[in-house]
């Protein structure tokens, strides 16, 4: 009987249809946008409140204001640089819609993703210790059918956790679902983008 090596049984594996998040960390870059996020957080008139924590959303006026054209420049490279990374094609048009965000201990946002974008993201501003990291879901339908237990019942893998830090910079598809868990310290502030495609 012919012996079989080892290595003859060795599986190998392609990871297919990933979810890909594009990150850089720029804290120079960050700390310019801190006092324009800490000048409109501080403005009532320029306040929403939507998800019932303080926040420009809905408010366009920070897309209109031509000293934050540099903090769209740079969301339009991560974009590009982004897509092309995918084999995408860069429309020749964009829209970007952005906002600031400032929670304080016990606000949170709720699992949630935003339509009518093609990339959304998350530049960290200022991040005080303990505030709350940001959680993508995984939302394959094959877990609406059938249940693989895990080795390490411990690790929850229909879930990512990416810890905030200063100067940090996340992009992703708008499709995916993600939420901001309970934030247990004050002033997390945070500038986020979302990214509208205008196709010629």
């Amino acid at each position: 009987m012919e012996e079989v090596s080892c290595w003859d049984v060795i599986m190998n594996f392609v990871n297919i249809f990933p979810s890909i998040i594009g990150y850089n960390v720029d804290k120079q870059f960050t700390d310019k946008i801190l006092p324009f996020a800490n000048e409109y957080l501080a403005q009532e008139t320029r306040l929403t409140y939507t998800w019932n924590y303080k926040n420009t959303y809905g408010n366009d006026y920070a897309m209109r204001d031509n000293n934050l054209k540099f903090i769209k420049k740079r969301i339009y490279d991560m974009c590009s640089e982004y897509l092309q990374s995918q084999h995408k094609v860069v429309p020749k048009s964009i829209v970007i819609e952005l906002f600031f965000s400032e929670m304080d201990v016990n606000d949170h946002h709720d699992e949630h993703c935003h339509p009518n974008c093609i990339l959304s993201g998350i530049l960290y501003l200022k991040v005080p210790d303990n505030s709350a990291p940001i959680i993508f879901h995984d939302r394959s339908p094959h877990r609406d059918y059938v249940y693989i237990k895990n080795i390490d019942d411990t690790v929850d893998l229909t879930k990512y956790t990416v810890p905030p830090k200063d100067g940090l910079m996340l992009i992703w598809p708008s499709w995916m679902q993600h939420q901001v868990p309970l934030n247990k310290s004050n002033s997390r502030i945070t500038c986020v983008f979302n990214v509208i495609s205008l196709y010629d």
